[in-house]
């Protein structure tokens, strides 16, 4: 009887160690997974933050070169404002609206000339993520592309990360 019980209890402490061992090796997994979560997420967070900054650079440019660009010359070579070339065409609208308005106080028919509309043909242009994918497929590198199209190689790097996350 006593080794019957002996039997009972190696096969209970066996199955116990298995099942232990199972639990262990599900855990060890989930832990792994969740690593590789956290470091995807740091991956596309500081993808973001590079893209973020390289956008806050482009804008640093863009507003030194409106503040460059505010003074226009005149003719006789004297810096006008932009605001003062806009209140020069606002006046000229104002006077144009005065003399409508008094032919119609005066019931007579105010001279409408229309807005001249030139005469130009739409072209389509492919968008910059279509030239990136359309290079790329080519086989050009990511640096050429980025020459190519006077782009951020991570902004390019970006575009094709996200096109074969959504492929």
């Amino acid at each position: 009887m006593i080794y019957f019980l002996l039997l009972i209890s190696f096969l209970l402490h066996i199955t116990f160690f298995i099942v232990l061992k199972n639990y262990k090796m599900r855990l060890n997994d989930y832990l792994e997974s969740e690593s590789e979560k956290r470091q995807h997420v740091k991956e596309v967070e500081d993808l973001l933050a590079v893209y973020l900054l390289e956008i806050k650079d482009e804008n640093d440019k863009l507003l030194s070169a409106i503040n460059h660009s505010d003074e226009v010359k005149s003719e006789d070579n004297e810096p006008i404002k932009t605001t003062e070339v806009v209140n020069k065409k606002n006046n000229t609208n104002k006077q144009t609206n005065s003399k409508l308005y008094q032919a119609e106080v005066r019931n007579e028919p105010a001279e409408y000339t229309p807005p001249s509309v030139d005469d130009v043909q739409d072209t389509v242009e492919q968008s910059i993520t279509g030239k990136v994918y359309t290079l790329y497929d080519q086989g050009e590198s990511v640096e050429s592309i980025a020459r190519k199209l006077d782009c951020g190689k991570t902004e390019i790097e970006l575009m094709l990360k996200f096109h074969r996350k959504n492929s």
